[in-house]
């Protein structure tokens, strides 16, 4: 009997041992949604310790924005349902500590196979959305810079995709970027112009600056339009072409 708990009880240290490790939070609820496993990653991002959740109900510690949606997935859980949720931002009542997370619930089974609660694996998004904040910051610095500079822009991939057009080049072309931008150059251009454009475009393409001199018919009897220009490879950070 003594070896049999001795075993059970180096089972038990070595389990929360490994939960202690896992660089996720690691979350088990029973049939009626009650903490039985918390473990220290959670801990650590909700400024919530072990003892202060076990036996208690499920995200009585968050607001009510984002409790219905979790106690729903918690309950398709129960029902043998896999669901992860939206990156979401918390916060805790508790302590009004906020972040972001993503969480995977899951149905918990026992040896037979039959569901006895839900474990919920919980991943930090902090570095991401900060990295995603910061991403956005940047194209809204380079943007307002490109629709500052007195030149047309417009950038295409190698198909002919319209990844960006600045504002001057829409006033020039009477569209606005919204109107152009992940549209194929054919769509945007006439057939003539367009199998003018596409060999220089293509020169491009294989690394080289090509110049170019237009002149652009007027509408409707406006005076015609000189336009001169050049079409320059568009490279990634690495240096490679798109």
């Amino acid at each position: 009997q003594k070896e049999v708990e001795s075993s059970l009880s180096s089972k038990n240290q070595c389990l929360q041992e490994i939960l202690s490790s896992i660089n996720e939070g690691i979350v088990v609820y029973d049939s009626n949604l009650t903490y039985r496993v918390w473990n220290r990653f959670m801990e650590e991002i909700t400024g919530i310790s072990e003892d202060e959740v076990l036996g208690k109900p499920a995200l009585f510690f968050v607001s009510p924005e984002n409790r219905g949606e979790l106690l729903n997935l918690a309950s398709l859980a129960l029902q043998g349902i896999v669901s992860t949720s939206e990156d979401f931002r918390y916060t805790i009542d508790l302590n009004k500590k906020t972040g972001w997370v993503s969480i995977i619930y899951a149905p918990f089974r026992n040896t037979e196979g039959k569901i006895i609660g839900v474990i919920a694996t919980v991943r930090d998004m902090n570095e991401r959305k900060k990295a995603e904040d910061e991403i956005k910051a940047h194209k809204g610095l380079l943007r307002s810079i490109i629709d500052t500079v007195p030149v047309s822009i417009i950038c295409f991939d190698e198909k002919g995709k319209i990844l960006l057009v600045n504002n001057n080049f829409g006033v020039l072309f009477g569209v606005t970027p919204e109107i152009i931008e992940g549209h194929s150059y054919e769509e945007f251009t006439d057939e003539e112009r367009f199998e003018q454009q596409m060999p220089l475009i293509k020169k491009a393409l294989t690394g080289r600056e090509v110049p170019f001199n237009e002149v652009m018919e007027g509408d409707r009897g406006s005076p015609k339009r000189y336009l001169r220009g050049r079409y320059s490879p568009l490279r990634g950070t690495d240096g490679a072409i798109y």
